[in-house]
């Protein structure tokens, strides 16, 4: 089985079947003395997924294939770490409507993050910073007008109120 850095499925060597498999990674909990709640993981999983759920839009969504270390206790908060493979379809249209696929770009993600600070009660908070890495295929270089790394940065707060909670998120993005 090969998933030819396809996020949505895996296929067989000779693309005879194909098979949904949308996480399959190994985690391991307890191996960093100073840290017990450490987890290391490496394989395909989506990588500390944040979304709306009412209309399912993910604003920080750095998944695919890698591996990381999360929950690494600095303070009153964690740190967390990874690089992470994701290959995401290379394609245009024209005026008409008419697509032209140029195969699938791979990118490197590096993800920095540190979550659990809470400024005042019921409160807490996420930052992060994400570098991503394309690496064109000669094809694709000579097809699009440019490739350039890029850079996310990103600040979230949650609030717990009643039986749920609120969020307010600012991110920033280079390109």
């Amino acid at each position: 089985m090969s998933s030819e850095g396809n996020l949505e499925s895996e296929n067989s060597k000779d693309d005879s079947a194909n098979f949904g498999i949308k996480q399959l990674n190994v985690q391991a909990k307890g191996y960093i003395p100073s840290s017990p709640d450490a987890v290391i993981c490496a394989g395909k999983r989506f990588y500390q997924l944040h979304d709306i759920h009412i209309i399912d839009t993910k604003y920080w969504n750095i998944s695919g294939y890698g591996v990381g270390i999360e929950n690494i206790k600095l303070n009153t908060g964690a740190i967390s770490a990874a690089v992470i493979r994701a290959d995401n379809e290379l394609a245009e249209w024209d005026d008409t409507g008419n697509k032209t696929s140029y195969g699938d770009l791979n990118t490197y993600f590096l993800d920095l993050r540190y979550a659990g600070f809470s400024p005042w009660e019921g409160s807490w908070t996420e930052f992060g910073v994400d570098y991503a890495m394309v690496n064109p295929t000669d094809e694709q270089e000579d097809a699009a007008e440019n490739f350039d790394n890029g850079l996310m940065l990103t600040a979230e707060l949650s609030q717990s109120f009643a039986l749920g909670y609120n969020k307010f998120v600012l991110q920033y993005m280079d390109k």
